[in-house]
């Protein structure tokens, strides 16, 4: 079976005519029979190493939220206890996307055509192309959170700081990198221009190693992806349309049914912002299952089903712990289902300021999932030098598990460093791999919270000053 080698797909805005459109396809010519078997090409080095990628910080309405989870209310969860002043709370809500569902949307979003699964071979590098603004890249930063947040450890992508060239052509995008760029659709590559529709929000070019769709360990060489500059959007509808459009370079292909499933972020057209973490329940279950139960060699697309998705909860454990702060209260917690952990932290956004000289900790607590999702409680502390907001260090200590052993070692420690009320070791070298987003919360910063995430462990904190 024979297929071009790249695909095209793109976002519309709503009330611009279209409706759905169909997967747009460049014409390719056959390739030479001795084209055999693509081999992967070896990691390159940022794929061998963590980058710690920042969780999703959100803001809204006077409140500060990290991670797309979405917790679980304390009603529907039993008390588990106090630790370091922290209430817990833990069990199970029925919060997920059940298995008919699932595999419903998995054959939507693949083409008739295609038999396995096709993403990246290691981590992809995204580069914003040269000359888009501060709140295009912001956003873009911000898409490739959230992505991230439910993307296994060692499929997120990696955002490079270093703008590129605008390419001249797809072919020209180095292996294993995403451009994204900011720009009028007079400026998209070839065939894409003349295709586009004046409603396009957005497009995405993908480039797969080999046009043969009957090859077990096909994978995507490069991408491509383009946001409308004629457009005017704000920084919530760039998020969603780099959110979407990346999604289509990570395997989710074609669009969700809008009927089916209304607040997908895969739908076609675009209404206006659905969910308040750009990913719905769905997409999040979509893009955990094509990654982390289908691979390379995995029959993909219409031959799924439910069999082949393997076992399926539509439900998901969770652990809570709360604690009250001036100005309101910080609630942080994890969840899991089908191997999917969402940590997630909120709280009310910090007024005043911290002082610019001494020293200031907090304390608190951490719950988190290891690898079969046993959970990990420990403590949790925050030490900032106020002079310098780079030098902060945090240390998970006491970790253990319900039984009462010890977690490796026990304790974790990052160096952190502040920034617009939030801190993270995002770029910083340490000994413990793992990346540590946090915000500070209530008045006067008195509360602080965030998430752990590393290949082994993914968890929540929360404490104060």
């Amino acid at each position: 079976m024979i297929l071009p080698a790249c695909m095209c797909l793109s976002l519309l805005a709503a009330g611009c005519g279209g409706g759905e459109p169909e997967p747009l396809m460049p014409p390719q010519p056959p390739p030479p029979s001795s084209a055999g078997t693509p081999t992967p090409p070896p990691a390159p080095p940022w794929a061998r190493v963590s980058e710690n990628p920042s969780f999703p910080v959100f803001r809204s309405g006077g409140t500060v939220r990290i991670g797309t989870g979405a917790g679980a209310r304390a009603e529907d969860l039993a008390g588990a206890g106090v630790r370091n002043g922290v209430s817990l709370r833990e069990g199970r809500v029925a919060d997920g996307t059940d298995a008919d569902d699932v595999v419903a949307a998995l054959r939507q979003i693949t083409p008739d055509d295609i038999i396995f699964f096709v993403t990246f071979p290691h981590r992809p590098a995204l580069h914003v192309v040269e000359g888009a603004g501060g709140t295009f890249r912001e956003a873009t930063m911000h898409a490739v959170a959230v992505v991230n947040s439910v993307l296994p450890w060692d499929r997120q992508i990696l955002f490079d700081e270093t703008p590129v060239a605008a390419p001249v052509a797809i072919s020209g995008i180095p292996d294993g990198e995403i451009h994204v760029e900011h720009s009028p659709q007079s400026r998209w590559r070839g065939e894409l221009a003349e295709w586009s529709e004046p409603s396009n929000l957005g497009i995405s070019w993908r480039e797969n190693a080999s046009p043969d769709a009957s090859l077990a360990n096909n994978h995507v060489r490069a991408g491509w992806t383009a946001v409308n500059a004629d457009r005017t959007l704000s920084r919530e509808d760039l998020v969603h349309v780099l959110v979407h459009e990346l999604l289509h370079l990570l395997g989710l292909w074609q669009h969700t049914d809008g009927e089916r499933f209304p607040d997908s972020v895969l739908n076609a057209v675009y209404y206006g912002p659905a969910s308040p973490f750009v990913v719905t329940e769905l997409d999040k279950d979509l893009l955990h299952a094509a990654h982390a139960r289908f691979g390379p060699a995995s029959v993909f697309g219409s031959e799924i089903t439910t069999e082949s998705l393997g076992p399926w909860a539509s439900e998901s454990a969770h652990l809570t712990g709360s604690l009250d702060v001036a100005g309101g209260q910080v609630g942080f917690g994890v969840s899991a289902r089908n191997g999917l952990v969402q940590p997630w932290t909120a709280g009310p956004a910090p007024t005043g300021s911290l002082p610019v000289s001494g020293t200031a900790s907090w304390t608190g607590t951490f719950l988190g999932l290891g690898r079969t999702e046993r959970k990990v409680t420990g403590d949790v502390r925050l030490d900032l030098t106020l002079s310098d907001p780079s030098s902060g260090e945090i240390l998970f200590s006491g970790l253990e598990h319900d039984d009462g052993r010890t977690w490796h070692g026990g304790d974790l420690m990052y160096a952190v460093a502040v920034e617009a009320a939030t801190f993270g070791n995002r770029g910083l070298a340490g000994a413990d791999v793992g990346a540590v987003t946090g915000a500070f919360f209530g008045r006067d910063h008195e509360g602080m919270g965030g998430v752990l995430r590393r290949e082994d462990l993914a968890g929540a904190f929360g404490g104060k000053r």
